[in-house]
């Protein structure tokens, strides 16, 4: 049931791990979290591919055979959003004031 993760070439940054036990006892529920932040703009992907587990495990059951594959990736991305300088002014705001 493994299969291979593939890395997409517009990742700026690539974090993997992968771990392989015979015999696996959780002596506490894990708790687990994944966040990935960017600024500007910011694609982020996390895979996690588990042979072995079920998606939720219990504190003190023995899993054999486990193997899990972990991704996070991120794409850093040009912000979208419109400048003074896109409506012809500058960024200070020092357009002189309409004649009226």
């Amino acid at each position: 049931m493994r299969r291979r993760m593939r890395r997409r070439r517009e990742d700026d940054v690539e974090i993997s791990a992968s771990f392989s036990a015979d015999e696996l006892v959780f002596h506490e529920d894990p708790v687990v979290r994944t966040r990935v932040r960017g600024w500007p703009e910011h694609e982020s992907l996390s895979v996690r591919e588990r042979d072995g587990l079920p998606w939720r495990v219990r504190s003190g059951q023995v899993y054999r055979n486990v193997h899990v594959d972990y991704r996070v990736a991120g794409a850093m991305r040009a912000p979208e959003f419109e400048t003074d300088l896109d409506r012809g002014g500058d960024e200070r705001g020092s357009e002189p004031p309409p004649n009226g």
